[in-house]
């Protein structure tokens, strides 16, 4: 089995969404990584700026995007999709705005927590990690997954069924395959 990190299919290295910093960013940051907040306690019309490299075009193609501090964020067309399955995921609209083109999208929650890093082998430098390596013996059985221990839930992977699931759906999402221990 092999187990993937998303990546938004754009040339530009900087490809974040960025959020407005302060109680807005926070509240997102914990609603999606940490799950202290509940998407009816959420600031209403959330929205955040691409940075340069991400087109007016690609708002309109790409079904994955990644907000500053791995937040994941979806399509519509992604959401549409995930409906039909279940792949253990609560969203929130936002708004993604590319050279002054906005467009409406999801902030993506995973409640789906596995043990996927493996702790022992990834390396750390100043109590964060260095070097992350993933455990090879997870369970294969699902689409979408974050790390369990609550010092790095912002880390999460697909599995291979999510990526045959994604191109049966024809979304624009792209893949790195994880380092495994």
């Amino acid at each position: 089995m092999k187990l993937y990190y998303l990546k938004t299919k754009v040339k530009s290295p900087s490809n974040a969404a960025i959020y407005p910093q302060g109680k807005i960013y926070d509240a997102i940051y914990d609603f999606s990584i940490t799950e202290k907040v509940g998407s009816n306690e959420l600031p209403k019309n959330l929205v955040a700026r691409c940075q340069p490299g991400v087109s007016a075009d690609d708002l309109l193609k790409l079904d994955y995007f990644r907000a500053y501090g791995e937040i994941p964020i979806f399509s519509n067309k992604f959401l549409s999709a995930a409906t039909k399955i279940n792949l253990e995921m609560d969203f929130v609209k936002t708004t993604l705005i590319a050279e002054n083109a906005e467009a409406e999208f999801n902030i993506g929650r995973i409640l789906n927590r596995m043990e996927i890093v493996d702790h022992d082998k990834s390396k750390t430098g100043s109590n964060i990690f260095v070097g992350i390596y993933l455990r090879r013996d997870i369970e294969s059985n699902f689409y979408i997954a974050k790390e369990k221990n609550p010092l790095r839930e912002h880390i999460f992977v697909v599995s291979d069924r999510f990526k045959s699931w994604a191109s049966k759906n024809k979304l624009n999402i792209g893949y790195r395959e994880v380092t495994y221990s």
